[in-house]
C-alpha cells in the first residue's frame, strides 16, 4: 500500500492516543456519577428490606435524629438525653427527618449523599494529585480508585459520607497556597476545617498537623498576620459552639460514645488496632500497610516535601497513625470498619507521594503503565457495589418488635442493639453507653452487674445474644467488643427466657427481669 494511503490513519491513531488523557479527564466523574446512582437505583428497587443496607451503629443515629425532628430532644430512648454521635451527620439526618421518615426515603437519601460523595472525593483526590505534579491520566485514574474504595464507608450511612471528602477539600485547599492569602480566605478555611470537625471529631488531629505543616511552611508564613489568624479562628466558630452546648446540655465536653469506649485506666497501651488490623479482611491489611510504609518513605525524604504542593503529604500520612496510637492508648474496644476512614483519606496523598518520585513518575508515564491505570481505575468503577449488613440482626430486630406488642416495658440491650432499638416502640437502654448519659458511664465505670443498672432504670425485658449454642445459664458481658482491661457490665441470668429467636449462628435470648413498666412511644409509620 503506498505511503500516502496509510499515513492518515497512523496520523489519527497517534493523535486519539494523545488525547487519551484529556478524554479519561472529562469522562472519569462522570462514569463515576453515573455507576454509583445505578447502584443506589438498583437497592431502592431490589424489593429487599431497606434496613439491611446500612450498619447496625446507622440506626443509632436515626433513632436520635427521629427524636430530635418529632421534638423529643437529643435522646435515643426518651429516658435520658444523649449527644453520643457526630454532630454535623446528625443534623443533616434531623433535617430529612423533618420532612419524612419513611424508611425507603431515607434509604434513597444515603444513596443520594453517597453519590454526591463519590464524585466529591474524586474530585478533590485528582485536585491534590495533579496540584502535586501527578499526570492527568493517572490523577483520574487513582482518584477513581480512592473514590470507590470511599463508597465502601459511604454506604453504610455513617458519619465518613461527610468526613472523607470534606477533609480532602480542606487538604485541597491548603496545598493551593492561598488559603489563607486574605482575611475571607482565611474565614472560609476556618469554617471547612470546623466542618471536617464537626463530622468526624477526632479529625481534629488532622487539622492540627495540616495547621501546623502551615506555619512550618515558608509561603503560608508569609500570609499569617493578625487579621488572618482572627479571621481563620472565627471560622471554627460552629466548632466552639458544638463544644458549648456539649458543656451546657450534657455536662461532658466530648461525646459519650466516644467517651464509653475510653473508661479503662490509660497506663499502657493495648494492641487493639494492631489486632483488629491483623484479623481484619485483606482489603483492609494492604491499604493499612501501604500508608503506613508510604510514611516510612515520606519522613525519610522529608526535605523533599517542602514544596506548598507536596506539604499537605506528610500530615496526612502522619494523621492515621497519631490517630491509631492515641486510641490503642485510650481504648482496648474492637474497631469497626468505619475508624479506618483515616486510610481512605491518606490513600490520595500517599498515592501523590510515589506518583511524584521521578523513577516512579517516568514509569507511570509509559504508554502501558497508562493504560494499566485506566484499568485499575475502570475496573474499581465496575467493582463499586452497595453491600448488604447480616440480615440476622434485621430479622431479630422484627421479632422483638413483635414481641414487644404484648410485653411493654423498658428493654435493655447491648451489641447489636442499633436496628433493633429502632424498631421497637419501647424505650431501649443501650448497655454499652454509646447513646446513654455520663451517668450511664459512672455505672460502667464501676463495672457494675446487670441486675443493679436494670433496677434503676427499670427495665422490664434484657436482651442478650448468644454466639455459642445455648443451653442453662446465660452469662451476659456488656459490651461484648470491649477488652479484657476496660470495665464491663455483667450478670448471670439462670431462669429460663421469655423468648428465644435463632437465626443463622445467633441466638437471641430476651429475659424477664422484672421492672416497672415503661411508657411505650407512639408507633412509626415506616414500622414493619
Amino acid at each position: 500500500m503506498p505511503p500516502s494511503q496509510t499515513q492518515p490513519q497512523t496520523t489519527t491513531s497517534v493523535s486519539m492516543w494523545q488525547r487519551l488523557p484529556d478524554m479519561f479527564y472529562l469522562v472519569a466523574p462522570w462514569l463515576l456519577g453515573i455507576q454509583t446512582a445505578i447502584t443506589v437505583a438498583r437497592v431502592y428497587f431490589s424489593n429487599r428490606p431497606w434496613m439491611i443496607f446500612e450498619y447496625d451503629d446507622f440506626f443509632y443515629y436515626l433513632k436520635v435524629a427521629v427524636n430530635l425532628a418529632n421534638g423529643h430532644g437529643s435522646t435515643y430512648n426518651g429516658i435520658v438525653p444523649t449527644n453520643g454521635y457526630h454532630p454535623l451527620w446528625l443534623l443533616i439526618l434531623t433535617g430529612f427527618c423533618h420532612i419524612t421518615q419513611d424508611g425507603k426515603a431515607i434509604l434513597a437519601f444515603v444513596g443520594v449523599a453517597t453519590t454526591i460523595a463519590a464524585v466529591v472525593t474524586f474530585l478533590a483526590s485528582r485536585k491534590i494529585l495533579v496540584t502535586a505534579g501527578v499526570e492527568r491520566l493517572a490523577a483520574s485514574a487513582l482518584s477513581l480508585y480512592v473514590a470507590v474504595y470511599s463508597c465502601r464507608e459511604f454506604f453504610s450511612g455513617m458519619e465518613a459520607v461527610l468526613t472523607i471528602p470534606l477533609a480532602l477539600l480542606l487538604i485541597s485547599r491548603i496545598q493551593s497556597g492561598n488559603a489563607l492569602s486574605s482575611t475571607l480566605r482565611a474565614f472560609l478555611t476556618g469554617l471547612l476545617s470546623s466542618l471536617v470537625i464537626l463530622a468526624r471529631l477526632d479529625s481534629a488531629i488532622l487539622v492540627a498537623l495540616l495547621s501546623l505543616a502551615i506555619l512550618l511552611n515558608e509561603d503560608y508564613r508569609k500570609q499569617v498576620n493578625a487579621r488572618t489568624v482572627v479571621a481563620f479562628i472565627a471560622g471554627l466558630t460552629p466548632f466552639a459552639f458544638y463544644l458549648w452546648t456539649n458543656v451546657h446540655f450534657f455536662g461532658v465536653l466530648m461525646p459519650v460514645s466516644g467517651m464509653a469506649k475510653q473508661l479503662r485506666p490509660h497506663m499502657l497501651p493495648t494492641g487493639a488496632v494492631v489486632f483488629t488490623v491483623l484479623h481484619s479482611n485483606l482489603s483492609t491489611k494492604l491499604h493499612f500497610f501501604f500508608v503506613f510504609f508510604s510514611l516510612i518513605a515520606a519522613v525519610l525524604s522529608y526535605r523533599k516535601l517542602r514544596d506548598t504542593r507536596l506539604m499537605v503529604i506528610m500530615p496526612a500520612l502522619l494523621f492515621p497513625f497519631i490517630y491509631y496510637a492515641a486510641l490503642s492508648w485510650l481504648s482496648d474496644w474492637w474497631l469497626s470498619d468505619w475508624y479506618f476512614y483515616a486510610i481512605r483519606i491518606a490513600l490520595c496523598p500517599a498515592f501523590a507521594f510515589w506518583l511524584t518520585r521521578p523513577q516512579i513518575a517516568a514509569v507511570a508515564r509509559n504508554a502501558v503503565a497508562s493504560a494499566a491505570l485506566v484499568v485499575v481505575g475502570l475496573v474499581a468503577v465496575l467493582h463499586n457495589s452497595w453491600l448488604t449488613a447480616p440480615i440476622s440482626l434485621y430479622q431479630a430486630g422484627v421479632d422483638l418488635h413483635n414481641f414487644e406488642a404484648t410485653h411493654p416495658g423498658i428493654y435493655a440491650m447491648g451489641d447489636r442493639a442499633g436496628k433493633v432499638g429502632y424498631l421497637l416502640d419501647n424505650p431501649m437502654i443501650q448497655l454499652e453507653g454509646l447513646v446513654m448519659d455520663k451517668g450511664f458511664l459512672a455505672h460502667m465505670k464501676r463495672a457494675e452487674d446487670l441486675h443493679t443498672v436494670f433496677r434503676d432504670y427499670h427495665v422490664k425485658y434484657y436482651i442478650g445474644t448468644s454466639h455459642q449454642p445455648f443451653s442453662g445459664c446465660f452469662t451476659a458481658v456488656e459490651s461484648y467488643q470491649a477488652g479484657p482491661t476496660s470495665p464491663r457490665l455483667h450478670g448471670e441470668f439462670c431462669e429460663p427466657p421469655v423468648a428465644r429467636f435463632q437465626h443463622g449462628d445467633v441466638e437471641t435470648l430476651v429475659y424477664d427481669v422484672g421492672g416497672e413498666s415503661g411508657t411505650a412511644n407512639q408507633p412509626r409509620s415506616d414500622q414493619p
